[in-house]
């Protein structure tokens, strides 16, 4: 169905633009998954005026990374850029609350800004929709996923990081380097992967001090079958000191229900209101 969103388009550095909506000076920052772009996430249209509604204005960004372009850059790329919009959210539009809402992949840029982004101190709250395993979900999906892992590290030890592989990832042309940091245990993307013990998730969580919401799906289609999605949620929470946990049953990936989007819509709400 067509949406129109009447806002302000506006470009945050010298080749980036970002879409807000609202007139709040508090911010909601939602940032996509892979291949995701400007309101592409499919609830993100129906997200941006109900958090109007309750008094804050979203931004979404277009990162290089946006698209196609994940495939040669990375959450340090990421990161950069992310400096660059707050920086100019506070500057230009006043800000005065930001909190970060990562989508999937979006969740890694998320966590790893926290944790290296220069203007992270500004940042009030985090909240991480479907953060899930990239490196479990192609071991799940990837025939080719134990010689790509291996040839990426080759390439990365022969300093050839951005090396191309000779076939696609998610339709992307990717290089060595960000194929093993998605794959590869431990690679910069391996953030939520369910085989983590409580202390190399601490690595990976255990820098997240302000309020955070976690957000799951029962029915998500990137998570593998076996994995016991509430036990996940409680041990991320259990992570995270000040963080809370909402699991959404029989949702997807991308919450495409009406019933999944209004349970997540109605307990983000809830928690801007009570922590931000």
């Amino acid at each position: 169905m067509a949406t129109i969103l009447n806002g302000k388009l506006f470009m945050y550095d010298d080749k980036n633009v970002a879409f807000k909506y609202g007139e709040s000076k508090k911010i909601v920052v939602a940032i996509g998954g892979l291949t995701n772009g400007l309101l592409s996430v499919y609830y993100f249209k129906n997200l941006i005026p109900y958090l109007d509604s309750k008094g804050w204005s979203t931004v979404n960004p277009i990162l290089s990374s946006s698209y196609m372009g994940f495939g040669t850059n990375s959450l340090q790329t990421d990161a950069n850029e992310i400096d660059s919009l707050v920086e100019f959210l506070y500057k230009n539009f006043d800000a005065e609350r930001v909190v970060l809402l990562g989508h999937s992949t979006g969740c890694q840029d998320s966590v790893y800004y926290m944790a290296h982004g220069k203007e992270s101190k500004r940042i009030h709250g985090v909240v991480l929709q479907a953060p899930v395993s990239d490196r479990e979900y192609l071991k799940m999906s990837e025939p080719d996923y134990e010689k790509l892992v291996k040839w990426s590290k080759e390439q990365i030890d022969a300093g050839n990081p951005d090396k191309l592989l000779d076939q696609r990832v998610f339709g992307a042309a990717i290089t060595a380097y960000r194929f093993y940091s998605l794959a590869a245990k431990y690679g910069d993307d391996d953030l939520f992967s369910t085989d983590f013990n409580e202390e190399e998730l601490k690595k990976t969580l255990g820098h997240l001090t302000v309020p955070t919401l976690f957000v799951f799906g029962t029915s998500d289609q990137f998570v593998p079958p076996e994995i016991d999605k509430a036990a996940n949620a409680e041990r991320m929470k259990k992570t995270v000191k000040d963080s809370e946990v909402l699991i959404i049953e029989g949702a997807l990936h991308e919450l495409r229900e009406d019933q999944h989007q209004s349970k997540f819509f109605g307990t983000l709400s809830s928690f801007l209101e009570r922590r931000m």
